[in-house]
């Protein structure tokens, strides 16, 4: 930290932290691009320069990954409500089953298997190497099996509710 300058907002740490972490690297360029605003406002808001408005700052957040849990750790809860909106859209324009997005909403508020969901397919966007087509099969087969995983842990809680008669095993 230069000397005289005030700490980073949580919320600006979180970004940074995150996006400083990516592999393959990601630039602060890089990352305003697939967050959809301005390289000035991400370096704004990432340098501490500004409180990043809250829906820049849930797009700014999935854009390097971090959960709605992080943000509501950083303080600011009204963005992780936004990222969690954003994260359903996201799923539902990429034509999510409904299967997987109810067993979604029921996965710690949206963050654990959407998370997954969303972040997977952000990947598979991003990647350069693909052709359209390409990501389309990949995003096919990403949405498959969770929908795999979903059911079979659904099947595994019923035989466990089963063999218990019902009962809160510890």
């Amino acid at each position: 930290m230069r000397k005289g300058a005030s700490p980073l907002l949580p919320e600006s740490k979180l970004i940074r932290d995150k996006r400083e972490a990516m592999f393959p690297k990601v630039s602060m360029r890089e990352a305003a691009r697939r967050a959809g605003i301005p390289e000035a406002t991400w370096r704004q808001a990432e340098n501490g320069a500004h409180r990043p408005r809250r829906e820049h700052l849930a797009r700014m957040a999935l854009a390097v990954e971090a959960s709605p849990a992080e943000l509501e750790q950083a303080g600011r809860p009204d963005a992780a409500r936004s990222l969690e909106a954003l994260m359903l859209r996201r799923a539902e324009d990429a034509e999510v089953p409904e299967e997987l997005l109810s067993a979604a909403a029921g996965d710690a508020g949206l963050s654990g298997l959407l998370a997954e969901i969303v972040h997977g397919l952000q990947d598979i966007d991003a990647s350069r190497m693909l052709t359209r087509s390409q990501k389309a099969d990949l995003k096919e087969e990403l949405i498959a099996e969770l929908t795999r995983n979903v059911r079979e842990r659904r099947q595994n809680v019923r035989a466990v509710l089963r063999i218990t008669g019902g009962r809160a095993v510890s």
